[in-house]
Order: structure tokens, then sequence, then C-alpha cells
């Protein structure tokens, strides 16, 4: 899960995508990335480029990428430009927990429990 804070935007669209990429190739068994848009305040049209480009690069080694809570203003940003359209619109949830619910159903019930996202399996390491 990754999130990112500001608008994301030409100036800063290669940090966050290096940021992104940086991060996933360090894990040679990741299947999923969840951005967390919470944060993101705006985005322009070299913003959505990079997340077009982001995407299929992920997609392209088997890494499917997830978003949440992107606020209503981005969200209709990404929406008229065609990129939710692209993705899918299954690919976005309001909330971290749907997300997570999400890709924990998709990948099967042992990842439940092995997830270090899961805050019941946190409790248990306490």
């Amino acid at each position: 899960m990754i999130r990112f804070d500001g608008s994301l935007y030409f100036a800063n669209t290669s940090y966050f995508e290096d940021k992104i990429l940086e991060r996933s190739s360090q894990k040679p068994d990741l299947k999923y990335v969840i951005v967390d848009g919470e944060g993101i305040n705006e985005i322009d049209a070299s913003g959505e480029e990079m997340l077009t480009a982001m995407v299929e690069r992920l997609e392209g080694i088997g890494v499917k990428v997830i978003f949440t809570q992107f606020k209503r203003q981005a969200y209709e940003v990404l929406k008229r430009s065609g990129f939710i359209d692209k993705v899918g619109e299954e690919q976005f949830f309001r909330h971290v927990d749907h997300a997570l619910r999400h890709v924990w159903q998709e990948l099967g019930d042992d990842h439940v429990d092995s997830c270090a996202l899961n805050p019941l399996r946190q409790a248990a390491q306490g």
C-alpha cells in the first residue's frame, strides 16, 4: 500500500512513479499495489498519464493496481479523462478496508493470516 500526499501534477509525477516502481521491484512475489489517494488533492493531465503508464507497466509484470480513498475532485478528473474506464471502476474502493478485503478475497483465505496489513494478525503478534 502506498500513500501520496499532495497534488499529482507534472512536477512530481516521476517521483511518485519512481517510488512505486522501486518498492514493487523489491518484492518479487508482489501481486497487488494499493494506491491510497486520500492525500491527493489534485491531478493534472501528466498525473493521469503517469498513472496510466504505471498501471500498464505493473500489470505487464503481473501486479494488479487497486485505488482507494480518492477525493471526489481527483476521482472526477480521472473519470473525465477516461482513466477509470481504462482500468475499470471495480479497481476503485471508497475505503482502505474494502480494498484490502477485495485483495484478500482474490488471493484466498491463507493470505488474510499472513498479510502485514491485517489488523487481526497485528493484534495476535502484539
